[in-house]
């Protein structure tokens, strides 16, 4: 994959070097003396930053830091660290140029100091420091670490998988399932501190006052809605196979039924020169899994041309799209879908349904006007753009 125009940005344009005392003379080290908590105060500013970097010999400081802290940290890297730093050290054994395919862990590993980036035209070429190298070399053939590298990528898995699943939950319902699917079991306390170690690492969930909470919660007020939502609603119990699924896949799985068929239905309808056609597929799945109001929705199938005047074409995107609402596990119901609840309570979620044909919008709409679709915008926010 061809590098992001952020990371080409973000990446220091010069040859490459290969040591990190080499490379600390073109990184920003007092960021970087943040990160490894050599500065106390992460609000100081720019001048009293520079003046404490210069005050305590950062420098010095960090050479020896960032190879005693990048033994600490093996064990908690995420499966796509681990990837990423076997890929530099395959690029630069190679001279080969560093692909876009690890994004996330790439900033990460870049702005802790245990990898570098150079851009030179339009490539980026990793460098894994020659001090971390023998250090990970030793850690990746040491039997113990490995273990426990593997059970904390699990947990991590299993903390990504129930965010996907709760959006948000506490450290109790997450023993409950871990302890249901292994025979080595832990404790609420094992596991409040293992995720906690690990919270830096993986970008999954934020942990706040004892809960666990997806990355997808954006805002406090966002997770108080939710817990006020789902008070007095019990915990779907997932099994492993839906555990392995919304680590890997989240809320959007192609192989889903109801998916492929909405899929098939929306390429017969939807004009092959919309811009970013397939992202419908994605947006539906986020409208579900929001519960979102019908009139929201027709404005995003309006942006892609769907044919609202269509009877036929709305009455069949009602069905699947009822059937695919009924099958998507929802936060609202702590990750039972629907369908499903509805068969062990009796109570049926109706989702919205389009109008059965939407009135033909008026060639004469004022674009100061409210549009016609109901969105309540006006005429040149909205379908007048």
């Amino acid at each position: 994959a061809v590098p992001s125009e952020l990371l080409l940005g973000l990446a220091i344009q010069e040859k490459p070097v290969h040591t990190v005392a080499e490379c600390l003379h073109y990184a920003d080290i007092g960021d970087l003396a943040l990160e490894q908590g050599l500065l106390a105060d992460e609000n100081q500013s720019p001048e009293e930053l520079a003046a404490l970097v210069e005050e305590k010999s950062i420098f010095p400081v960090l050479l020896e830091k960032i190879p005693e802290h990048f033994r600490r940290d093996i064990p908690l890297l995420g499966k796509g660290d681990i990837a990423l730093l076997w890929e530099a050290v395959r690029c630069m054994e190679g001279a080969i140029p560093l692909s876009d395919a690890f994004p996330h862990s790439t900033h990460l590993l870049e702005i802790k100091g245990y990898l570098y980036l150079f851009a030179q035209e339009g490539q980026l070429w990793p460098v894994f420091p020659e001090e971390l190298q023998p250090i990970w070399r030793e850690a990746m053939t040491d039997e113990a670490l490995l273990e426990r590298l593997e059970f904390n990528q699990e947990l991590c898995a299993y903390a990504g998988a129930l965010s996907n699943l709760y959006g948000a939950y506490s450290p109790e319902q997450f023993v409950v399932v871990w302890n249901q699917h292994h025979k080595s079991k832990i404790t609420e306390e094992q596991a409040a501190h293992s995720l906690s170690e690990m919270l830096y690492f993986q970008e999954y969930y934020w942990l706040d006052e004892g809960l666990i909470v997806s990355d997808s919660v954006i805002s406090d007020d966002e997770l108080d809605e939710l817990l006020s939502e789902t008070e007095d609603m019990p915990y779907y119990m997932p099994t492993k196979s839906i555990i392995a699924q919304y680590a890997d896949e989240g809320i959007y799985d192609e192989s889903r039924p109801e998916l492929q068929k909405m899929t098939a239905f929306l390429k017969t309808v939807v004009p092959d020169d919309v811009p970013r056609r397939d992202d419908l597929e994605l947006e539906i799945i986020y409208c579900c899994k929001e519960e979102m109001h019908s009139s929201l929705v027709a404005e995003m199938l309006a942006r892609y041309r769907f044919p609202l005047e269509d009877s036929q074409a709305v009455e069949t995107f009602n069905r699947l799209y009822q059937s695919l609402f009924e099958n998507t596990r929802l936060w609202t119901l702590r990750g039972d879908t629907p369908l499903h609840y509805a068969e062990t309570t009796d109570q049926r979620l109706i989702p919205f349904r389009l109008p059965s044909v939407v009135p033909r919008k008026s060639k004469k709409v004022g674009r100061n006007a409210p549009c016609p679709c109901g969105s309540g915008k006006k005429y040149k926010h909205c379908c007048g753009v």
